[in-house]
């Protein structure tokens, strides 16, 4: 147990995803208390969706916090902290679970319980959630990159599978972001061409669709599978790899 607490602490001193800088102790109490949700199908429980209550009602030096419906190591949450400008996540008796950078409405970062990253967001998706899910909702079809091909929906299940041991091939279908975190605000790492092929160790649900990390020759990250083009159709933007040589696909 006191190794499993030291290795938290110390990544909690090394993660890279921070928030703003200039920010108060109240103010990211206030900024980051309320209610949080996982869309993460390993964490949901009973069929339904993981919720975080990060309060702020103190317990010694930290806050109150609880979840609910929800697996995987966030059972266990039972209070918040901050560590430089990281929100931190604690068992009742203060053990680490997870540590997380990000913004008012998403923050992202690793589940050190688990061994999952994760995915937080708030229930009011933001502009460019709303957009999307419209045009899903619009179209009868999500289209693969800049075709006029349809997405096999059945690639879900696969992609949401895909773990250290057992790898996903994927090919990109546009030129795409690999991002250090899965938000879209995340700092680019590196910047994909079209039918590029890598490989997910790590796929998680999220409200704006699924996010898988890969290693692309050593630089490791995160690409967002569903995006908009001309800001009006909902696309993939990476697609199950298939057998033998990748051919062109024209636009």
């Amino acid at each position: 147990m006191k190794g499993f607490r030291t290795a938290a602490l110390a990544a909690v001193l090394t993660v890279c995803s921070s928030f703003a800088q200039g920010q108060t102790l109240s103010d990211l109490i206030s900024a980051f208390s309320g209610e949080w949700y996982s869309f993460d199908r390993v964490r949901a429980q009973s069929g339904g969706v993981c919720e975080i209550d990060v309060t702020t009602e103190t317990l010694g030096n930290v806050f109150v916090a609880r979840s609910k419906s929800c697996g995987a190591g966030l059972d266990l949450l039972g209070a918040w902290g901050i560590a430089d400008g990281q929100i931190v996540l604690l068992t009742e008796d203060q053990r680490t679970l997870g540590v997380l950078g990000g913004n008012q409405t998403r923050m992202t970062g690793d589940d050190l319980a688990s061994g999952r990253s994760l995915i937080l967001e708030r229930r009011q998706p933001s502009g460019f959630v709303i957009t999307l899910q419209q045009a899903i909702r619009n179209q009868s079809c999500l289209y693969v990159g800049y075709t006029a091909d349809c997405s096999d929906k059945t690639d879900v299940a696969q992609l949401l599978a895909a773990k250290a041991d057992a790898t996903v091939p994927l090919t990109t279908a546009a030129r795409l972001n690999l991002r250090n975190q899965p938000r879209r605000d995340a700092p680019v790492a590196l910047v994909l061409d079209r039918l590029t092929q890598v490989s997910a160790f790590e796929c998680l649900t999220a409200s704006d669709g699924i996010w898988c990390k890969v290693d692309v020759d050593g630089t490791v990250g995160w690409l967002a599978r569903n995006g908009l083009r001309q800001q009006k159709w909902a696309v993939t933007t990476f697609e199950l790899a298939t057998e033998g040589p990748v051919l062109e696909v024209q636009p």
